[in-house]
């Protein structure tokens, strides 16, 4: 079977659902393949078992993921917080810290991201909040710490959230049970032809489209970036060794980030300002993977904000 679209996602957690809920009305036929069922379930689950080296303990990457629709946000806490605008910066005490965009750039995506996860406005002035309040910060030296802001999601399941509305709209189909399991390049390996996916009972179907999005998450898009080398003997967006290389785990391995960064120029990292893969005309990637370096906020907000950018980008291109 052969399934067609003008935009295939591969991922409904985060990240891909919000793609697929900002091309409603578009225009663009669009195609979200999810690899888990509804809802969690052990057959499923046990997919994300592994191995790891060094600190990090082999049973988070079973645990700190969840292979169902709505992907982890149906275990995420809801702490939201926008990156800092140094973040974005590029600092010499940072191994290749700095990201191709600033935060004043992703400010008016942040705007629309905070209805995705369903808090309040995109302020996070902690001053400006308290006074507003009529509150005072507690009293110490701003010189060694500072006051930040924290707003709280519900927290926001998304695929219980928005399950409805991808289903109502005319020119999204959801398939689940849908795990891709090869991204299949031309024979130049410079675009995208097909992704070839399996379910767990052994049928196997193939999504033609014009535009690709992986949106796998921190660890499965990598690896099937990599695992696809019948045309790039390292890997797709991997000319340069970077899919190895980054790898950030916080708060015990729940955040997996940096495993596709953005980056100007492709010796530096796998995907462009756009989110697109360096040398791939029609392959993009969303999530928190494609942080060049993160700060002290979790990765959520962010990651449904850059999600809503690229489905500006992408809504242009089709």
């Amino acid at each position: 079977m052969v399934l067609e679209a003008d935009i295939c996602i591969a991922g409904g957690g985060a990240a891909g659902i919000t793609l697929a809920r900002e091309l409603r009305g578009s225009g663009a036929e669009v195609l979200l393949l999810e690899a888990g069922p509804e809802s969690r379930d052990e057959d499923h689950q046990t997919l994300y078992e592994g191995e790891t080296s060094g600190e990090a303990e082999a049973s988070q990457l079973k645990n700190s993921r969840l292979r169902a629709f709505g992907g982890t946000t149906g275990h995420w806490s809801g702490w939201c917080q926008a990156l800092e605008p140094i973040d974005f910066e590029s600092r010499d005490w940072i191994p290749r810290s700095g990201w191709p965009l600033d935060r004043e750039t992703l400010d008016p995506f942040y705007r629309r991201a905070v209805d995705d996860v369903e808090i309040g406005a995109s302020e996070w002035d902690a001053s400006t909040i308290m006074e507003r309040a009529g509150r005072a910060l507690l009293p110490f030296d701003e010189t060694n710490a500072t006051s930040v802001l924290y707003q709280y999601s519900p927290p926001t399941r998304f695929g219980e959230a928005y399950g409805d509305d991808l289903e109502a709209a005319d020119n999204v189909e959801v398939y689940l049970h849908a795990n891709v399991v090869h991204i299949a390049l031309n024979a130049n390996g410079d675009a995208v032809e097909r992704l070839e996916c399996e379910t767990l009972e052994g049928n196997s179907f193939t999504a033609e489209a014009d535009e690709f999005v992986v949106a796998m998450g921190g660890l499965e898009t990598p690896r099937m970036l990599l695992a696809s080398n019948d045309r790039k003997s390292d890997g797709i967006g991997n000319d340069h060794g970077h899919h190895e290389q980054w790898l950030e785990w916080l708060r015990g391995g729940a955040h997996h980030m940096g495993t596709t960064r953005m980056s100007a120029r492709p010796e530096k990292g796998v995907v462009d300002a756009d989110c697109k893969v360096h040398g791939v005309d029609n392959l993009y990637v969303g999530g928190s993977s494609i942080y060049p370096s993160v700060g002290a906020a979790n990765p959520t907000l962010t990651l449904v904000a850059l999600a809503i950018r690229l489905a500006d980008h992408l809504e242009a291109q089709v």
